[in-house]
């Protein structure tokens, strides 16, 4: 009887100690792990902080080219444009505006084109606040025509790669007194200067754009000879996002949950391991208020929507193996977390596709 105690006593000890093996194991796999993986994550992550990515799209306009000048029927006038911002007074990406006290200017012909059509011109997208009478000067056998602005320009942005999206942001000039076959607009980006002053909480300035062409516009899609031309000039400012608090707040604590979810696979199978599983889950749908509140508003999924997407997923999942994770071996379970890993990591690599 003694014996048989003893026996038992010998294989319970062989047991608990080939289990304290397996977990101590699987600490250490899980702490090895964690280091790659936020390594990796590391390096991934900080690509997009170092080169300029933006998906924004500029304002519909077509090019000229000495083809379409031939088909507007000889040489229109040209009226050269030129802008000075002097001062970004808010720039809000999340809600797509900002407000601008620029300077807008016209070099003309005056024996072609009258001051007064001059002035007729328009800033697309804006509510003008201040636009001030023109002020004149003579250069040569042409007039400088000058305007000053004020006015809360709305922006097309697109947020696909938000929190780690670069932008482009625009502002248009339009003539719809005008078509090409009386003038076009020429310009340069040594016609489009930025007070070098100009500082914007959370983005650098790296870069600017002019491009000049013409819109159309079509009355009737099936008449495109009730198609009407006017002269357009886009200005455009690269944007390229600064500081790292966006991502620390919104990416930080689901990383760090995904870890704390995954160490539960290393330990016992215990009710605390499924509590804290789904202790898991309810701080990622918890931090879903956080990533709200500091997102712009989409119609499309950002990169943030399906980093958290990723991580309550595997939550779940961890949720699910932790129920049944008494009939799982140590060296399965260890399996499955370097496939946890590998996935989230690929994952991640692929939706910010850093070497794009």
């Amino acid at each position: 009887m003694q014996e048989n105690n003893k026996d038992g006593s010998t294989v319970k000890e062989t047991t608990e100690s080939i289990i304290a093996e397996q977990t101590s194991g699987s600490k250490t796999l899980q702490l090895i792990l964690v280091f790659i993986f936020s390594l990796v994550l590391f390096l991934v992550l900080s690509k997009p902080f170092k080169s300029f990515k933006s998906t924004d799209e500029l304002p519909n306009i077509i090019s000229i080219t000495p083809q379409t000048i031939i088909n507007f029927g000889g040489f229109p006038s040209e009226i050269v444009i030129g802008s000075y911002i002097r001062e970004i007074g808010s720039l809000d990406i999340v809600s797509k505006t900002f407000d601008a006290d620029l300077t807008i200017w016209f070099m003309f012909n005056p024996k072609s084109i009258s001051l007064g059509r001059i002035s007729q011109f328009t800033l697309d997208n804006a509510e003008i606040k201040y636009k001030s009478e023109p002020k004149t000067r003579a250069e040569g056998n042409n007039v400088v025509a000058v305007y000053d602005i004020k006015a809360n320009i709305i922006l097309k942005l697109d947020y696909k790669n938000f929190p780690f999206d670069d932008h482009i942001i625009n502002f248009s000039i339009t003539h719809y007194g005008l078509s090409p076959y009386e003038a076009i607009f020429e310009s340069s980006k040594s016609n489009f200067m930025i007070d070098p002053k100009i500082k914007i909480t959370g983005w650098d300035i790296i870069g600017k754009l002019v491009k000049t062409g013409f819109i159309e516009d079509t009355l009737n899609s099936e008449d495109k000879t009730t198609a009407r031309l006017h002269p357009r000039t886009i200005f455009s400012i690269a944007l390229h996002r600064i500081g790292s608090r966006h991502f620390i707040t919104i990416l930080i604590p689901l990383i760090l949950i995904f870890f704390i979810s995954l160490f539960t696979l290393a330990f016992d199978p215990t009710e605390s391991t499924i509590g804290i599983a789904i202790a898991s889950i309810s701080a990622i749908v918890a931090q879903r208020f956080v990533i709200e509140d500091m997102s712009p508003k989409s119609n499309n999924l950002m990169i943030s929507d399906k980093i958290f997407i990723l991580f309550l997923t595997i939550s779940c999942l961890i949720f699910f193996i932790s129920i049944y994770s008494s009939k799982i071996s140590g060296f399965y379970k260890n399996i499955i977390t370097v496939l946890l890993y590998t996935i989230t990591l690929i994952y991640i690599l692929y939706i910010i596709n850093p070497f794009s």
